[in-house]
């Protein structure tokens, strides 16, 4: 936590949870790391863990980097009325689309309407 960088004895409780969180994987861990992320409505850059770093070089590998191009945000105007399925709720239409497609409002049957920032919405279109 970022509160931690100035106190010593909380940077080594959050290296030891870092580790232990670690420890749980039971053949693979995979590490994802956002090169951004908003932050109180602002937009800020981020860095990998610190703690990546202190680990053996033998136990990593470096897959590259996937961008939102490859993924999720079509285009705002095509968005209303498309399916999409999410890993909870199943498959919803998009019911409208927020903030110049910043944000969707998704009707999920039997569950009801959720909301997502597009950019990080844990979503694939159907």
């Amino acid at each position: 936590h970022s509160s931690s960088l100035k106190d010593l004895p909380s940077l080594e409780e959050e290296r030891r949870l870092c580790y232990v969180g670690m420890t749980r994987a039971k053949r693979r861990l995979y590490l994802c790391v956002a090169g951004e992320r908003r932050i109180w409505g602002v937009l800020q850059p981020m860095t990998p863990s610190r703690f990546i770093s202190e680990l053996p070089s033998q136990c990593l590998e470096l897959t590259g980097q996937v961008s939102f191009e490859d993924g999720f945000c079509p285009d705002k105007d095509t968005m209303v009325g498309r399916w999409v399925r999410h890993e909870v709720f199943g498959a919803g239409t998009v019911v409208k689309v927020e903030a110049g497609g910043e944000r969707l409002v998704v009707h999920f049957p039997g569950v009801g309407a959720k909301r997502f920032v597009t950019r990080e919405a844990p979503l694939k279109w159907l």
